[in-house]
């Protein structure tokens, strides 16, 4: 919504919710094409640059999510992402045994999300935090998409 000199397709299951409860006012964003729906089911959608913004440890499926956003980046494209990750291995695995945060169904350190978002097919550029608390951190992750 920030990028008013490009095409923008925005895509949120929580979508109508926002728009519902006065969090979105969509008419003000007429470069935004606002898509309700999941990650995992993006359409054949293909873009030079593909945003990602702490979304990957909220989805359904990772693997499903991972592979589409692949999809939609054009080869030598780029896929920026921010996700919170584990800094502590002993508490992302007793979460992971004891699932208490639905909101997060994905627990993985950043060496993890690596080796994820490499094995389909994007290649890390570039990689920061930016912040760390305690055993989280929350990091800035920019890949290019391999070319087939």
């Amino acid at each position: 919504m920030a990028l008013p000199k490009y095409r923008v397709v925005a895509i949120d299951p929580l979508l109508d919710d926002y728009k519902r409860d006065g969090l979105l006012q969509s008419e003000k964003f007429p470069w935004v094409e606002f898509i309700t729906g999941n990650i995992e089911h993006l359409s054949d959608m293909k873009s030079p640059l593909v945003l990602c913004m702490n979304v990957l440890n909220h989805v359904e499926d990772l693997s499903a999510s991972l592979k589409s956003l692949r999809a939609a980046t054009s080869d030598n494209g780029h896929f920026v992402m921010t996700i919170d990750v584990h800094r502590n291995a002993l508490l992302r695995t007793i979460l992971r045994l004891i699932p208490i945060d639905r909101l997060h169904p994905h627990q993985h350190t950043l060496k993890e999300y690596v080796r994820l978002i490499e094995a389909n097919g994007l290649g890390i550029v570039h990689s920061e935090p930016i912040w760390k608390r305690g055993p989280l951190g929350h990091w800035l992750v920019v890949a290019s998409a391999v070319q087939k």
